[in-house]
């Protein structure tokens, strides 16, 4: 049975998520894609993992619920438009939100990811300044551009890979022994004197 991994994408309307979506379910590009209502629901089997992706609405009247898609979220990508500033600068708020839903919890994987990199003589957002937000954040980033399909899948599959090693990390420490040496003078039991 394949691992299943829930993928949240956030970020404003109109950045691109759910072109890059679909970029990944189906390999097509609908540049008329409608802004999607409240979230849609993908599947998509990549390297014996079974990637369920949910495409959140980014309209400002449907931020109060995209938190309920965060719950049991292994990895979030929060996707701008690397030619519309605004976009990127929305980021803050969806990391805030992000942060005040996962305070004693541990936070997901956190994926940057501006779209329209074929549009580069556009770019409104510097590489330095989304470089400094990883910082901060603890996050990577990757350029991809839904309509050519350029870095999509690579997103996705760094994604599975860091599943895959944190899930290694997790067996190799179920499995580690602690051998303590116990100081003779410590037992006072019957036997021991």
């Amino acid at each position: 049975m394949a691992d299943e991994i829930k993928v949240v994408i956030i970020g404003d309307t109109g950045v691109g998520k759910t072109c890059i979506a679909t970029r990944l379910i189906a390999n097509t590009f609908n540049p008329q894609s409608p802004s999607t209502l409240s979230a849609a629901f993908l599947r998509k089997q990549m390297n014996n993992h079974q990637l369920q992706i949910w495409d959140t609405a980014g309209q400002e009247r449907f931020r109060s619920i995209a938190p309920l898609y965060y719950r049991n979220a292994y990895a979030v990508i929060l996707v701008f438009d690397i030619t519309r500033k605004i976009s990127f600068e929305s980021l803050q708020f969806w990391l805030n939100d992000l942060s005040s839903k996962f305070q004693n919890q541990q936070k997901p994987l956190i994926t940057f990811v501006g779209n329209k990199s074929d549009l580069q003589d556009q770019r409104e957002v510097s590489v330095e300044q989304v470089e400094q937000l990883c910082q901060e954040s603890s996050g990577k980033y990757f350029e991809v551009s839904a309509m050519s399909g350029s870095n999509v899948q690579e997103v996705f599959l760094d994604i599975i890979s860091q599943f895959d090693e944190r899930s290694l990390t997790r067996s190799v420490e179920k499995k580690k022994v602690i051998l303590q040496q116990r100081d003779p003078k410590e037992n006072k039991g019957c036997c021991f004197e």
